[in-house]
C-alpha cells in the first residue's frame, strides 16, 4: 500500500475501511495480471522475431484473424444456401425483366418496371 493510500485509509471512518482495502487488493490483483499479460505479449513478439513458437503468439494471431473475419467475412459461395447466392444467379432471369407487361416489385413494394 502506498503512502497516499495509507493516509486515505486513516482518514476513512471505521465502517468504510474494509471496503477500501478490498478495492485496493482487487486493483493490485488486476495490475499484476495486466503486467503478466504484457510480459507474455512482449516475450511472444520476441519469439516471433526469432522464428520460435510461443503459446501467446498463437493466441494473438487467432484473435487478429477473428477480428478481421468479423469485418470481412469471406464465405465461399458453395457453402452459402441457395437463397443467399445473389451474385451467382443464372442469366436466364433477364428474360423475365424484359417482359414489360408483368410488374415486378422491388424492396418496399415499389414497382420496378411494368
Amino acid at each position: 500500500m502506498t503512502r497516499y493510500q495509507q493516509d486515505f485509509l486513516d482518514s476513512l471512518p471505521e465502517s468504510s475501511r474494509p471496503k477500501y482495502l478490498a478495492t485496493i487488493e482487487k486493483q493490485a490483483r488486476r495490475n499484476a495480471l495486466m503486467n503478466a499479460i504484457a510480459g507474455d505479449a512482449i516475450a511472444a513478439m520476441e519469439c516471433g522475431r526469432r522464428g520460435e513458437q510461443h503459446w501467446r503468439l498463437n493466441q494473438m494471431r487467432v484473435n487478429a484473424m477473428n477480428k478481421e473475419a468479423a469485418f470481412y467475412p469471406a464465405c465461399p459461395t458453395h457453402l452459402l444456401p441457395e437463397g443467399k447466392r445473389l451474385l451467382n444467379q443464372s442469366t436466364d432471369m433477364q428474360d423475365a425483366y424484359l417482359d414489360y407487361d408483368t410488374p415486378h416489385y422491388g424492396p418496399g413494394g415499389a414497382v420496378r418496371q411494368g
